[in-house]
């Protein structure tokens, strides 16, 4: 499965996508704020899993606060997806309005507001849901944002770029779930919470000295258009198993571990942060080798039977768990091949947009499923087995979405043909 890709001169049928013309890009001069866009990819990249994972970890402090149930704690690992889904879905129509750099600063913005509103003003767990929305709606832009931002201002460097940004989304799930229990000990939940604002406030400043640049003209809306084309599809799923298993992972694993084998929170937290760490290396490697590869597949292969190994290895053996943490945490590179994708089967800044709106609000509903799912099962059954057979299953469709999904070929060919 080559992805040797189409002659360059081809033109581009995004615009019978997105209605809009295509858009050849050169690459942008450092004088011309492509070291303020490189530095804004940075600060947002840091943000977007921060919010979603510094939570986890310290609900038993929360709950010290206001009472944190089972069900509260199942909205919180889905909420997120839910919202990537909503504001992944609307923002192409966004940045279409105020242009990239202000729908950044927007996403930014409204990090910043969850951030400082659910940390000040929440007394009830649905009060603290609904500010965190908040959070989860700029992470959902800015998800779709970033690598619109990669094609525009680094169209010659998108393998690089495009792995230093998935390595700080890894960094921005990590970091905070290894810190959260001991720093909220010392300051308090609320402080710490609330502190991640600043990083979000940071994000928005090289974005703001950028956002001088014209927005694009309106243009009709991706969706039909995308609907039309299966590897797009293929795509989808592909990137939807990725946050499946890590989301679902995220909500249950610091459960899942006290309960089977007894260790402290902290330790919990500390194996989640390494469970979310080793997407540090997948995240850079995805992006570097996967259009260099014969046989892509392959990459959702490994993935695949680490998702078996990985759960079940937690079912069946939890007295080794930490093996089975990392071996878990490899999974979830599918999402790296999808984000990756939607950069290398677009050659437009506007296929970008188009495309990885599509796969990103498609792909985190299909993933809102898992957390709820894992959550359910486990109530029904009384243990983990069965989650963990759930998890292994999401290897199984990876595999299957990953054949069409891995030819080669551009979705914003002239031919049509993405094969």
């Amino acid at each position: 499965m080559s992805t040797a890709r189409p002659p360059a001169t081809a033109t581009h049928r995004i615009a019978a996508i997105t209605g809009s013309h295509p858009l050849h890009l050169a690459p942008r001069s450092v004088g011309g704020g492509r070291a303020a866009a490189f530095l804004g990819i940075v600060l947002i990249s840091l943000n977007l899993r921060a919010a979603a994972t510094s939570v986890p970890p310290i609900l038993r402090l929360i709950a010290e606060s206001f009472p944190v149930g089972a069900t509260a704690q199942s909205i919180l690992g889905t909420l997120p997806l839910l919202c990537f889904a909503l504001f992944g879905f609307v923002t192409p129509r966004l940045t279409r309005w105020l242009g990239l750099e202000r729908a950044m600063v927007l996403a930014a913005a409204l990090i910043a507001l969850g951030e400082i509103t659910r940390a000040a003003f929440s007394q009830s767990a649905p009060g603290f849901i609904l500010f965190s929305a908040l959070c989860f709606g700029g992470m959902g832009m800015s998800n779709v944002l970033v690598p619109a931002a990669v094609k525009h201002w680094f169209p010659d460097r998108i393998g690089l770029i495009s792995g230093v940004f998935q390595v700080l989304i890894v960094v921005s799930a990590s970091l905070p779930s290894l810190i959260a229990v001991p720093a909220a000990q010392a300051v308090g939940w609320r402080w710490f919470v609330g502190s991640w604002s600043v990083l979000a406030i940071l994000a928005a400043l090289p974005w703001l000295a950028l956002g001088r640049s014209k927005a694009e003209p309106a243009a009709a809306d991706t969706a039909p258009g995308l609907l039309r084309h299966p590897q797009a599809w293929a795509v989808m799923v592909v990137f939807s198993t990725g946050p499946m298993l890590l989301y679902a992972m995220i909500a249950w694993l610091p459960t899942m571990l006290t309960q089977t084998r007894g260790i402290s929170a902290a330790t919990a937290a500390a194996m989640l942060s390494a469970f979310n760490a080793i997407g540090l290396i997948h995240s850079f490697v995805v992006p570097n080798v996967l259009g260099r590869m014969k046989q892509p597949y392959l990459v959702i292969v490994l993935a695949a039977v680490c998702a078996a190994a990985g759960p079940l290895g937690l079912a069946y053996a939890p007295g080794s768990a930490w093996p089975w943490v990392l071996i878990s945490g490899v999974a979830a590179l599918t999402m790296n091949v999808g984000l990756t994708l939607v950069t290398l089967r677009c050659q437009t800044e506007a296929g970008v947009t188009a495309l990885s709106g599509f796969v990103q609000s498609a792909g985190y509903l299909i993933a809102a499923v898992a957390p709820l799912a894992m959550g359910a099962l486990h109530t029904m059954t009384g243990g983990w087995v069965a989650p963990c057979w759930f998890l292994a299953a999401i290897g199984g469709l990876a595999l299957i979405a990953g054949i069409p999904a891995t030819r080669a070929g551009y979705l914003d060919s002239p031919e049509g043909d993405v094969s």
